[in-house]
């Protein structure tokens, strides 16, 4: 399979890794001349590229499967995001498939459970990932697939080395709503081998402890001194992932 990862940082960088292995030809692109160099020595054809720029023809030729893995960068016009990853997957060829990486950040901040049938207010349509999800559909239609991904983690990059020793972190009864790297690249490997590709899919291991009783326990468990909450306000938010488990007999290895 001929892949192809408009965005090779963290999560990109470690899902080519995953693909080289796999005997799978992977090409990439990167903002960085600096990195150039390295992402070719591991087997990566890269060009420098950002959303404004012109796919090279031999990209364009040879890929099958092209994931977007660019997160929103203009908070002021949501639709700048939206119209540059369209102007972005126009370039393609016809029967090429593409993977969006999305974010569970499209659902409103507010207390509630969220599956893929959520129904957006006219308000909430107007963040950059959602109107991303919209001007993608409706160009790609049935070649589209969205992995609206909860917050990222692995053993070296955790939120905890962050908050650990804070004082007055909110929404100390908010769920957890983390999926881990590894759960997210045996998906995207999971959908193209067994050919279902399309639809909307939330990504989120399926526990949901408090933020507290989380965080608490993971600076424990890491001999780092617990953040202490604020108490003043809560946004008890889940996202449940049923459906990709459904979808794939799929379960979540990479416990939060």
């Amino acid at each position: 399979m001929n892949w192809t990862i408009i965005g090779c940082g963290w999560l990109g960088m470690s899902l080519a890794n995953s693909l080289l292995q796999n005997g799978d030809v992977v090409s990439g692109t990167t903002t960085s001349t600096e990195r150039l160099n390295s992402l070719n020595e591991k087997g990566i054809k890269t060009e420098v590229f950002n959303l404004n720029s012109q796919i090279s023809t031999e990209l364009i030729d040879i890929s099958q499967v092209v994931v977007l893995s660019i997160p929103p960068f203009d908070k002021t016009n949501p639709l700048t995001y939206a119209k540059s990853l369209v102007h972005l997957v126009r370039q393609f060829k016809s029967t090429t498939q593409f993977i969006f990486l999305g974010s569970t950040g499209v659902y409103p901040q507010k207390s509630a459970v969220f599956s893929e049938e959520y129904e957006f207010e006219k308000e909430e349509q107007e963040s950059s990932l959602f109107q991303a999800e919209k001007l993608l559909q409706e160009f790609l239609k049935e070649r589209l697939t969205i992995l609206r991904l909860g917050g990222l983690f692995d053993d070296a990059r955790h939120p905890i080395y962050h908050l650990a020793g804070r004082i007055g972190v909110k929404n100390p009864y908010g769920k957890i709503n983390f999926v881990g790297k590894n759960d997210i690249i045996t998906v995207i490997q999971e959908l193209v081998s067994q050919k279902k590709l399309g639809g909307t899919y939330n990504l989120v291991y399926p526990d949901h402890p408090t933020r507290e009783e989380y965080y608490t326990k993971k600076a424990k468990q890491l001999k780092l001194i617990p953040p202490k909450f604020e108490y003043e306000s809560n946004v008890i938010r889940e996202v449940t992932s049923q459906k990709i488990q459904l979808k794939l007999n799929f379960e979540f290895k990479h416990e939060i």
